[in-house]
């Protein structure tokens, strides 16, 4: 949803945020994604 824009506008801090929360509770997408963006510095830094 933050990540890209559906819905919202994009938020890569937004989306850092609930991709965490999502893969702490074992949501593989979420931690493919976090991944993902940890790789890309998106959210977060490198």
């Amino acid at each position: 949803m933050y990540d890209n824009g559906e819905g919202t506008a994009v938020d890569k801090n937004q989306a850092f945020y609930w991709y965490t929360k999502a893969a702490e509770q074992g949501v593989a997408e979420a931690q493919y994604n976090l991944g993902r963006m940890y790789s890309n510095g998106e959210g977060t830094s490198r």
